[in-house]
């Protein structure tokens, strides 16, 4: 089994949702339009990361979500991209502004896939792609670009993040990937959705600044201990024997369960869009609501 890490963290969430999107490759028309974002926020790290300056890499990437939107099928699927390239547009003078404030030495890669066998488990082969990968005071650090909604405790959700099972399968992967660089963990570069600037006013012509780069662009490190790291190669393959047996389950009649407390979203503030198809799973077929997955290890760069 290739399993990546995204796919084992959806079937923890809910194997129900995991099974619609991973095994029978269908998703919702109109995702959410945090993921959006978060996706056109990756594509404009990515092209400035790869030389581009951020001006540039911004326009490039509003262009592809542009070409993106001609080529959407529906209404939905254009909205949400359309919202996502406004949420974007608010974040352009912050983005201009953005730089590394830990002393890169030298990036090895950003955005390269990698596929590696279990460490003992024969024929689990775990599959990621790293946002950067970065050497900072001699060690190798996964350099993972995020976007946050601006009531986001950063905090906590750097607490909780040491703990994580993508991450922490990432640490082990790239540690054989470059086994003669210490590991030094995740720095986190995080930008949270908060409006720079207000509209014009006489007495502020340019619009006066609501909230500085201090508080839109954070930059920390969470260490990945071995320990954490032994426990989600434990887990990664108890997903994969879940999978493993509930895809057999499946193909004898039996539906996997449900996690209903996803169906107001994950954080409870929009319907799942999944939700049709969990009350009544014939209409996962529907190509009105529902699409093929495109797997995004087969897109091309």
């Amino acid at each position: 089994m290739i399993l990546n890490v995204s796919s084992a963290k959806a079937f923890q969430n809910c194997r129900r949702r995991w099974l619609y999107e991973y095994h029978l490759g269908r998703v919702p028309r109109k995702g959410a339009r945090a993921l959006e974002f978060g996706r056109l926020y990756h594509v404009v790290m990515e092209l400035h990361l790869n030389g581009f300056p951020m001006g540039e890499a911004i326009e490039k990437a509003s262009a592809m979500w542009d070409v993106l939107s001609r080529q959407a099928d529906t209404p939905a699927e254009r909205a949400v991209i359309a919202d996502a390239v406004s949420d974007l547009s608010m974040m352009v003078e912050p983005l201009l502004q953005w730089r590394d404030e830990y002393p890169i030495e030298q990036t090895l890669e950003v955005e390269e896939p990698f596929e590696f066998e279990h460490q003992w488990a024969p024929g689990l082969r775990i599959r990621g792609r790293p946002d950067r990968v970065a050497i900072i005071f001699g060690k190798l650090f996964h350099v993972q670009n995020r976007t946050l909604a601006g009531s986001r405790d950063i905090g906590l959700y750097i607490d909780t993040a040491r703990d994580d099972m993508h991450e922490l399968l990432y640490a082990w992967a790239l540690q054989k990937k470059y086994p003669t660089i210490p590991y030094g963990g995740t720095l986190f570069n995080i930008m949270k959705k908060l409006k720079y600037r207000g509209v014009a006013t006489k007495r502020h012509p340019e619009g006066l600044v609501l909230h500085p780069m201090s508080e839109i662009a954070v930059q920390l490190v969470v260490p990945m201990l071995p320990p954490a790291v032994h426990q989600a190669l434990v887990d990664i393959e108890w997903v994969s024997n879940e999978i493993e047996r509930t895809i057999r389950e499946y193909a004898d009649g039996k539906m996997p369960a449900r996690n209903r407390s996803l169906d107001a979203g994950p954080y409870q503030n929009a319907l799942d869009p999944y939700l049709l198809a969990l009350r009544e799973p014939l209409l996962l077929a529907d190509e009105v609501v529902y699409k093929d997955r495109t797997d995004p290890y087969q897109e091309a760069p």
